[in-house]
């Protein structure tokens, strides 16, 4: 049994519904209902009266993922090194950080601005200093990096920040640097087709703090002793310093270090 409570066109229903099973049919009514149209196949449709908009937007994001998966970590420690820290960046790993193995976000793009411009690369100093490879800890007899990616050759660059004043901390250094290339990064769409975002995201500082050398290799160690210590000091200055030493730890190495 069919019950309406409006009149129906019932040729309509015959010409639907052959089939012999009785169905009981709810109708209601709309006043304002919109005009059908007949499919490739004369299937009937219902237009919407929903409003469509004028222009419609690419999507850039096909997997429909939170915004945050496009959030950069950026991880600082302190060293044993005064006024020292280092800083790695983490691309997004997922609402649970359970995406593994870890890989290195994309900074290259600052690094050859800062390599081209300095202290002036930013909209502000930076206290950047140098791009290192990270050190492989677990590798520590050796000179060995940790990739940017597994499988890749293409090593995990660190920043080495030299603080500026005793009340700079590897947490706020870490943290101005997230914000500059935040910043920068979109301001430069010819680099990224989505402007990047990075995000403080812990001090892994230890107590006491490790040796730079634990993040960084020898080589660059080295590097930044030269830089730090004025030129009158001779190398046996240097290696007569038990404090510099026991810091840096460049006790095998140091006998490779000029000063001239």
């Amino acid at each position: 049994m069919i019950h309406w409570s409006h009149k129906i066109n019932i040729e309509y229903l015959a010409r639907t519904h052959t089939h012999t099973h009785t169905h009981t049919y709810i109708y209601i009514p709309n006043t304002n209902m919109a005009r059908s149209t007949r499919g490739k196949e004369g299937s009937t449709k219902a237009a919407s009266t929903l409003k469509r908009k004028s222009n419609v937007a690419p999507i850039f994001n096909p997997s429909g993922k939170l915004a945050t998966q496009y959030t950069n970590w950026v991880v600082s420690a302190g060293t044993a090194a005064d006024n020292w820290d280092v800083h790695y960046f983490t691309k997004w790993q997922g609402i649970d950080n359970s995406h593994l193995p870890k890989q290195a976000a994309y900074i290259n793009p600052m690094k050859k601005e800062w390599k081209l411009k300095g202290e002036e690369a930013f909209s502000e100093p930076s206290s950047i200093k140098a791009f290192f490879p990270r050190r492989d800890p677990s590798k520590m007899e050796g000179q060995f990096t940790i990739p940017a990616q597994e499988g890749t050759s293409f090593p995990w660059d660190l920043i080495i920040t030299y603080r500026s004043s005793d009340s700079d901390t590897a947490d706020f250094m870490g943290r101005r640097i997230a914000k500059l290339f935040t910043k920068w990064g979109a301001l430069h769409p010819e680099y990224y087709r989505v402007a990047p975002k990075f995000e403080f995201q812990k001090d892994v500082t230890s107590s006491p703090p490790k040796p730079l050398n634990h993040y960084i290799c020898d080589s660059q160690c080295l590097m930044l002793l030269k830089q730090t210590y004025a030129e009158e000091n001779s190398k046996d200055d240097v290696m007569a310093d038990d404090t510099v030493l026991a810091n840096c730890k460049f006790v095998v190495c140091i006998v490779c270090y000029s000063m001239g």
